[in-house]
């Protein structure tokens, strides 16, 4: 997966599925921007995915803490 390593990266995974859940924002937009984040850097993919979905959260009114 995204090979989290610290709480702060699995708190912000964890946001991530909560606001899926609440339809806040698309389960295809979260796919998208994983397989993007592991063709881009397949080993530490992470940075990239948190990186583009708080961009593309907040072009969409979601904001992330």
């Amino acid at each position: 997966g995204l090979r989290v390593a610290f709480p702060e990266q699995e708190a912000f995974v964890d946001q991530v599925i909560a606001r899926v859940d609440r339809g806040e924002i698309s389960r295809a937009m979260v796919n998208v921007v994983y397989v993007w984040s592991k063709k881009r850097r397949p080993k530490i993919p992470f940075p990239y995915f948190e990186y583009v979905m708080r961009i593309l959260a907040e072009q969409r009114g979601v904001f992330f803490e």
